[in-house]
């Protein structure tokens, strides 16, 4: 057990959550700051992830993937964008002529 770093880290872990048990009767600006070190929690993934290769190459996809889906979702923004431009100037015009005339019975309305 005392071979291995990240063994270490889950025992700071254990004992920094039986600490914050204790804590909690009314100091909360301790309790808070224990909070963080919760994050090292996520450095145990590396742990799961050094024993599944077949999970980390999932993992790697779906990153590559993010990378891809964020230039489209730019691409898809901007083509709004362009196309909200195009649209306010073309229906604009019209929309102002049909909502300025005199009567009901103009030619717009028939």
């Amino acid at each position: 057990y005392l071979y291995q770093g990240l063994n270490y880290l889950d025992a700071l872990v254990v004992v920094l959550g039986v600490v914050q048990l204790g804590l909690t009767d009314g100091s909360s600006r301790h309790v808070s700051m224990l909070r963080l070190f919760r994050l090292a929690r996520i450095v145990l993934l590396l742990k799961v992830l050094r024993c599944a290769p077949a999970l980390w190459n999932l993992i790697s996809g779906l990153i590559g993937a993010l990378h891809a889906m964020s230039w489209g979702l730019i691409l898809v923004v901007a083509l709004l964008f362009v196309w909200a431009i195009i649209s306010v100037e073309v229906i604009h015009p019209i929309a102002w002529r049909v909502h300025t005339l005199p009567t009901r019975d103009s030619e717009w309305c028939r």
